[in-house]
């Protein structure tokens, strides 16, 4: 009997269920907001639970009705982040052909407005100037409507402030925002007691085959120095910056500093110690090009590096090594001992350069400069005259780059710029000081890029026809005047030979377009000239279109351009392949 009257009871409760079901059908529900819109309204449309499960599949007539109860609670608390506190929601629910409709009109009322703004920070950081500099740019004043996602976000910016700089117990002792909705005002009270500054602790680095004295001249802070989460990112971006290292970890132990010094721990992953680089490439001024190298990124404890690298195209033979040694901050300072060997023939030159130098490169800011002296030793034929030219050469170099992205930038720049000189009575043959300016800005412009160039040059030298070829100035090819030859642009002699000149202005405004990710197009227009006095020149001037491609190492160009400035305009085709800047 009990086992029939347990199944009897199962039947029954099945059948209830399922008349409970069948009375309860699957309803449709349409919401409609009106009244408010832009922000406000989008606000209200996360937080309204009924638009929510409009299209849940078990939407029931109870469920609609117990979610338009609760709609005007959730409006109104909607709009208070918004300032408006007594919103006056006129609601309406109905079933219309087998679909509810609700609609709600929002009249959000008169706004509060901040009517006092106590800011207050104690303790012995109240002076600290990124405090005093929050305190300062607090996004809320008096007279203000009251908004609550900025008093939110300045309440976060505060407290990462006190974390960033070294105030581990600081505490809010007041957050509050206190509404009056007689007089539709609110007064904000926002306290931090800053708690005692800590400071920077010893600093570990994990076992390498690099000095201690090395990595020690990496850090931006000494032991004892107040803490700063800025320097702990400096001394990671530095290490990155250095090259000897595949995985950089810089980590604060603040948990371990109890008042006292932070200890900081960084563990470091070695690159490989030699890296061995081989590539191809075309240039229509240089043909195919093959390039080997090889990087000794630390040959001893000291981090000391060399390179070397071998480069031959059809212009002819390079080679050429450095080898570093690094200086105070090792990541952008160093001693450089080079030494090359070029052998390059154009139409206009033929050449073999050797070279043997020192050079001291530093950063100055954002600037990288480089003081150098280098022996230099040149024989060469040009117009048909075979000279040498023997050379102790002193420079001073400056650049920079700037650009949101290296290889692809939409927005960048770079300049390079420099002045060299030599005198007979330090052993070279003639007397010489030369100027050069190099630069090109890339800007967007009419849903494409903007691409302006520039080189300029000058040279005061005693003995021209003893200044060797390499430091003549020569224009055209795929980096100069477009539609002219590799140096086929300067002064010439009575038979019409280019011989270079003293002084070279080169100028180019390029727009380019891509149509998709890899594939563009663009119009350039390129003038200059090199020549020999400053008042008297000619500039040679091309127009054309290009092909652009876009590869993960650069951007492949294919220009035709027509010299406009020669009768006939004729035309020349210049392929290259590497990054913008």
């Amino acid at each position: 009997m009990a086992f029939h009257r347990t199944v009897l009871l199962t039947i029954t409760a099945l059948l209830l269920w399922t008349a409970t079901v069948s009375a309860d059908t699957v309803q449709r529900v349409e919401v409609t907001l009106t009244g408010v819109g832009g922000e406000m309204l989008q606000t209200v449309r996360e937080n309204l639970s009924l638009l929510r499960e409009a299209d849940h599949p078990r939407l029931t007539e109870y469920r609609i009705r117990t979610l338009h109860r609760r709609a005007e609670d959730e409006i109104r608390r909607s709009l208070q982040p918004f300032g408006y506190y007594e919103p006056v929601i006129e609601s309406e629910l109905a079933p219309t052909d087998g679909l509810w409709r609700a609609a709600y009109l929002i009249r959000p009322g008169t706004p509060v407005h901040v009517s006092t703004v106590d800011l207050r920070l104690t303790g012995p950081g109240e002076e600290e100037p990124a405090f005093v500099r929050w305190r300062e740019g607090f996004p809320l004043q008096a007279g203000d409507r009251l908004l609550h996602q900025p008093y939110e976000e300045a309440k976060r910016d505060l407290q990462r402030i006190a974390r960033e700089k070294g105030y581990f117990e600081a505490q809010l002792t007041e957050q509050t925002i206190r509404v009056d909705l007689d007089s539709d005002s609110a007064a904000i009270r926002l306290h931090l007691a800053t708690g005692p500054r800590y400071r920077f602790g010893e600093v570990t680095f994990s076992e390498l085959p690099l000095s201690e004295e090395l990595l020690q001249r990496f850090l931006p802070f000494q032991p004892g120095e107040p803490y700063d989460a800025a320097k702990v990112f400096e001394l990671q971006q530095a290490l990155y910056d250095a090259t000897y290292f595949n995985r950089v970890d810089v980590i604060p132990h603040t948990e371990a500093a109890v008042e006292g010094p932070v200890p900081i721990s960084v563990e470091l992953e070695m690159r490989n110690r030699t890296r061995y680089a081989a590539g191809a490439g075309y240039g229509t001024d240089t043909g195919p090009r093959l390039t080997f190298g090889l990087d000794r990124r630390w040959v001893n404890r000291r981090g000391h590096r060399f390179g070397a690298e071998l480069v031959a195209s059809g212009l002819g033979t390079t080679v050429s090594g450095e080898y570093r040694i690094p200086l105070e901050q090792p990541s952008t300072d160093y001693l450089g001992l080079s030494a090359g060997w070029e052998d390059v023939e154009t139409d206009t030159s033929d050449r073999r350069t050797s070279t043997i130098g020192i050079g001291v490169t530093r950063a100055l800011g954002r600037w990288l400069r480089t003081l150098s002296v280098n022996y230099q030793r040149e024989d060469f034929l040009l117009a048909g005259e075979r000279n040498r030219s023997d050379m102790l050469i002193g420079a001073a170099d400056w650049q920079r780059l700037e650009a949101d992205d290296r290889l692809f930038p939409r927005r960048g720049w770079r300049f390079s710029g420099g002045v060299r000189g030599a005198a007979e009575a330090l052993g070279s043959d003639t007397d010489f000081v030369q100027v050069q300016l190099r630069g090109k800005v890339v800007h967007p412009f009419a849903g494409g890029r903007l691409l302006v160039r520039g080189d300029l040059g000058a040279t005061e030298v005693e003995a021209f026809e003893r200044l060797p070829a390499s430091l003549r100035f020569f224009a055209g090819g795929d980096q100069s005047v477009r539609g002219f030859a590799l140096d086929a642009l300067g002064p010439t002699n009575d038979a019409g030979q280019v011989i270079g000149g003293r002084y070279l202005l080169v100028g180019s405004v390029e727009y380019d377009r891509y149509f998709n990710d890899r594939f563009g197009a663009a119009l350039f227009y390129d003038a200059g000239n090199a020549f020999n006095t400053a008042s008297d020149y000619t500039l040679e001037q091309a127009v054309g279109v290009g092909l652009r491609i876009r590869l993960p190492f650069g951007v492949v160009r294919v220009d035709a351009a027509s010299a406009v400035s020669v009768s006939g305009n004729p035309w020349r085709l210049h392929v290259t392949i590497g990054p913008d800047l």
